[in-house]
């Protein structure tokens, strides 16, 4: 799954996956967002999330910090 980063409007973004079925959480890293500056159109930074192995399906939470 490709996300634009650059379209959170913090510094910098949590990912966690969770597994609807079971409410499990997994830890999907720390990014940079690009949007140093506040700038509104800030450098594009595009992303690559995978579902974790073995989960049928996931939900991705990004959380700006």
């Amino acid at each position: 799954m490709f996300t634009h980063l650059d379209k959170i409007l913090t510094r910098n973004v949590r990912a966690t996956w969770i597994g609807p079925a079971t409410g499990a959480r997994k830890d999907a890293g720390s990014y940079e967002t690009g949007n140093q500056a506040g700038k509104m159109f800030p450098p594009a930074v595009v992303r690559d999330f995978e579902t974790p192995p073995h989960w049928e399906d996931a939900v991705l939470l990004l959380q700006g910090f």
